[in-house]
């Protein structure tokens, strides 16, 4: 007897239930890239939160301010009135967690939706309380070697319209938000050098009792009238 050559194929199920599996994948995964999407233009729109920063260390520089007011001049000699130095409070550790802070922020987000890129600030966490400055070597007929010249001191520093300020603005700088893991002050000596030679120690006491201490190098002061 002829028999077909029709061969039943086996169930593979219903189409339309593989119809509907299929659907549903795609559309988990449309979920799953939109919300990501999502989160990378949040992220991208937000001004980034403040990093909390702690004032570990002291390091001082020396210029010469005999020129344009404010500018830092190295020099490996000073004139007797125009006497400055550079002051530099930090947290030595944020450095190596800023760097890992801006990749997780470039993996998190797209580009920042600004006209311009919005840096990271950073917060002291504990406070400048107080600034002393002392003179190493005797400096003139007032001011013998060691004692407390800080009196006698003017401060800079960014954002100050270009004008000397007093310590109590120094501390309010010091203590507000930075671009940067550190805050820059440039000090300044208002009485004239009668010496051959100067150097500088200072002393910044934090609100929890800590006190960072540096001194500058020894410097050798010629007269201004020269």
């Amino acid at each position: 007897m002829y028999k077909s050559g029709l061969q039943k194929i086996p169930d593979q199920g219903a189409p339309g239930k593989r119809v509907i599996f299929r659907s549903s994948i795609y559309t988990k995964a449309t979920v799953i890239l939109f919300f990501c999407f999502f989160m990378k233009v949040l992220h991208s729109c937000r001004e980034p939160e403040p990093l909390d920063m702690q004032y570990n260390r002291i390091t001082l520089e020396m210029f010469d301010n005999s020129g344009h007011p404010h500018y830092r001049t190295p020099s490996d000699t000073l004139y007797s009135d125009a006497v400055a130095f550079q002051m530099n409070l930090s947290d030595s550790g944020l450095y190596y967690y800023q760097s890992k802070t801006i990749q997780t922020a470039a993996l998190l987000s797209f580009e920042p939706a600004y006209g311009f890129s919005p840096n990271i600030s950073y917060q002291p966490v504990q406070l400048v309380k107080d600034i002393r400055v002392f003179t190493v070597f005797d400096m003139n007929d007032t001011f013998r070697a060691w004692d407390d010249i800080t009196d006698s001191i003017l401060y800079a520093f960014d954002y100050g319209f270009g004008m000397y300020q007093l310590k109590e603005n120094a501390i309010k700088f010091a203590n507000g938000l930075q671009h940067e893991p550190s805050c820059v002050l440039k000090l300044f000596l208002k009485s004239s050098v009668h010496n051959t030679r100067v150097r500088l120690s200072v002393e910044v006491t934090l609100d929890n009792g800590t006190i960072l201490s540096g001194t500058t190098e020894e410097y050798p002061v010629i007269p201004s009238n020269l």
